[in-house]
C-alpha cells in the first residue's frame, strides 16, 4: 500500500505512450540511379547457386519425391470466443459516490494498517499479510486509474484480511498469556518469561503480561522460600515455616502453592495454640483462679466457637466466680459510694443485679448512688454558671437544692464544699446591692421588676444582682429605654434615664 490518499494524485496526468518501432522507407522500383554496381564476386556466387540447384535436382530431389507424404497436422476445431463483459457506464453521479465510498475505506484502512503496524504484524503474518498489501496496493492503483468500483472491492477485501489478522494477534496474545501462566505453574520462568515477552511486542500495555513477567522474575527466589517452608514443615518447626511461606506470597501472592502450605501451617499452629489455652484454664479452674479460668476459657471458645470442652470450661468458671462476683461488687461499689465517685458505684450495682436482679443491697444501693448522683450534677451546674441565679425561678431552685442538700446523711467532703460553694453564690443573688439613677426631674421613669419611681433627678435603690430594663417617658418627647445589670463585687456606674427627643 502507498500509504497515500489517492487524492494526492488527482492533479497528475497519467499518459501511456504508445511504442512504435522505426520502419525504413520504401524505395521506388525505377530508381536507377541509386542501384549498386554488380562486382565479379557476385557474378562467381550466382554461378555456384546454380551448380548446387542442379545437383539437388538430380540427386537427392527424384529420392525425396519417393517417400510418403507425412500425415496432415490436425485441424483444431474453432472455439467460440466468449464476448468481454461490457463495462458499465456509470454517471458522475455514480462515480462520485463510489471515490466517496473508497475514499471513507481507505481512512478505515489506514487506522487498520496503524493498528496492525504497532503489533508488527508484518513479522509474523506470513502469507496473509502479504495479501493484505497486495489489495490494498491494487486498492490505490485503482483508484488512481479511476476504477472506483475496482477500487472499492480492493480496499473491502484488504480490510477483511487485516481484521482476520487482529483476530489472529488476539489469539496469539490469548495462547501466550495461558502458555505463560502455565510455565509459571510448573515453575518454568525462562519459558514464562519468553510467552509474556510475546505479548507485550504485541501489546506493549498488556496489565496481564507485564505483571505475568514480574512473577516470573521473582519465581526463583518464591521456590527457593517455599523449599525452605517446607522443609522446615518437615522438622516440626511450624512458626518458621509459615514465616517462610509468608516470604513467598509477599514476592508473588498469586503463588498458590505458597498460599495452600500457610493455611495448612496456620491451622496446625492454631490448634496447638487451642490445645494450651485450654490446659492452661483447666488449671486454673482447679486453683480455683475462677476469674482467670474464665478469661482463657473465653480466648479458647473465641478461636473456636463451637468447642464443647471451652463452652462448659466457661461455664464452670462463670458458675464459680458468680458469687465471689457478687460479693466484689458490693465492696466495690460501697467504697465508691464512701469516695462519692457516684457513676462507678452505679456501675457496680447494676453488674450485681445483672448477676441476680432480687439482691436487696444492690437494689437499694443502685437507687441511693443515682439519687445523690442527680443532686451533685444539678448543684454542679449552677455553680459552673452562677448568672443562671439572676433569674428569680433558678435562684429559688438553688434554694430548694441546698436545703435538700443539707439533710444528706454522711456527707462526704465534695458534698460539703459543694454545699458551701452554691450557698454562697445563693447569697449573692439574693443580698441587694445599691444602685444610683439619674434624670432631669421632667422624665418619668418606671423599672421593670420595680415598678414607677416618677419624676427625679438622683434616686438611689437597692436591688438584687439581676438584669433590669429601666424606661423613660415625656410628654412630647420619645420614650428611651436603659437596659443595665446589677453585679455583686462589680462597681455599678449611674444609670441615666432621660428623654431628650422631641416628637
Amino acid at each position: 500500500m502507498t500509504g497515500k490518499s489517492p487524492q494526492d494524485f488527482d492533479d497528475r496526468d497519467q499518459t501511456i505512450v504508445p511504442v512504435r518501432l522505426p520502419v525504413a522507407p520504401k524505395r521506388a522500383a525505377d530508381d536507377s540511379s541509386v542501384r549498386p554496381r554488380r562486382s565479379p564476386l557476385f557474378a562467381l556466387s550466382i554461378g555456384a547457386v546454380a551448380v548446387v540447384a542442379v545437383v539437388f535436382a538430380f540427386v537427392w530431389l527424384p529420392a525425396w519425391i519417393e517417400r510418403p507424404p507425412p500425415p496432415p497436422l490436425p485441424v483444431p476445431e474453432p472455439v467460440a470466443e466468449t464476448p468481454a463483459e461490457p463495462v458499465p457506464v456509470r454517471s458522475e453521479e455514480e462515480m462520485a459516490r463510489l471515490r466517496e465510498q473508497a475514499e471513507s475505506l481507505l481512512a478505515t484502512l489506514l487506522e487498520q494498517r496503524q493498528a496492525l503496524d504497532a503489533l508488527s504484524a508484518g513479522s509474523w503474518g506470513d502469507v496473509t499479510w502479504s495479501s493484505y498489501t497486495t489489495a490494498a496496493r491494487l486498492a490505490d492503483d485503482a483508484y488512481l486509474a479511476t476504477d472506483f468500483a475496482e477500487s472499492v472491492r480492493q480496499y473491502e477485501s484488504a480490510l477483511e484480511i487485516g481484521e482476520a489478522l487482529l483476530l489472529r494477534s488476539r489469539s496469539i496474545v490469548g495462547e501466550a498469556l495461558a502458555a505463560g501462566a502455565a510455565a509459571i505453574e510448573s515453575g518454568d520462568a525462562a519459558l514464562a518469561d519468553e510467552q509474556y515477552a510475546i505479548v507485550l511486542s504485541l501489546e506493549p500495555d498488556n496489565t496481564a503480561a507485564k505483571r505475568g513477567r514480574e512473577r516470573a522474575a521473582s519465581l526463583p527466589q518464591v521456590l527457593e522460600a517455599v523449599s525452605r517452608g517446607d522443609a522446615a514443615d518437615q522438622a516440626g518447626d511450624l512458626e518458621t515455616a509459615a514465616a517462610a511461606y509468608r516470604e513467598a506470597l509477599t514476592l508473588d501472592a498469586e503463588w498458590r502453592p505458597a498460599r495452600t502450605a500457610l493455611d495448612s501451617v496456620t491451622a496446625r499452629i492454631a490448634a496447638a495454640r487451642f490445645e494450651t489455652l485450654l490446659d492452661q484454664a483447666y488449671a486454673e479452674l482447679a486453683a480455683d483462679r475462677n476469674p482467670e479460668a474464665a478469661a482463657i476459657f473465653a480466648q479458647a471458645l473465641a478461636m473456636r466457637p463451637d468447642s464443647s470442652a471451652a463452652r462448659d470450661g466457661l461455664a464452670q468458671a462463670e458458675q464459680g466466680s458468680l458469687l465471689d462476683a457478687v460479693a466484689m461488687a458490693e465492696v466495690r461499689a460501697r467504697a465508691f459510694e464512701r469516695t462519692e465517685r457516684w457513676d462507678q458505684a452505679i456501675a457496680r450495682y447494676r453488674e450485681a443485679l445483672a448477676a441476680d436482679p432480687t439482691l436487696t443491697f444492690a437494689i437499694e444501693g443502685l437507687e441511693r448512688s443515682q439519687a445523690r448522683a442527680d443532686l451533685a450534677a444539678k448543684m454542679q451546674a449552677l455553680i459552673d454558671a452562677p448568672r443562671r441565679l439572676l433569674v428569680d425561678e433558678v435562684l429559688e431552685d438553688g434554694r430548694r437544692l441546698l436545703d435538700q442538700a443539707r439533710t444528706v446523711a454522711e456527707p462526704g467532703p465534695r458534698h460539703l464544699e459543694q454545699i458551701e460553694q452554691l450557698g454562697r453564690i445563693v447569697v449573692l443573688a439574693s443580698t441587694p446591692i445599691p444602685i444610683t439613677l439619674a434624670s432631669d426631674g421632667q422624665t418619668e421613669v418606671t423599672v421593670y421588676r420595680v415598678g414607677a419611681l416618677g419624676a427625679f433627678t438622683v434616686k438611689e435603690l437597692a436591688l438584687r444582682p439581676g438584669d433590669y430594663i429601666a424606661v423613660g417617658q415625656r410628654r412630647g418627647f420619645r420614650d428611651v429605654r436603659e437596659n443595665f445589670s446589677v453585679l455583686p463585687g462589680v462597681a455599678n456606674e449611674p444609670v441615666q434615664v432621660v428623654c431628650t427627643e422631641p416628637i
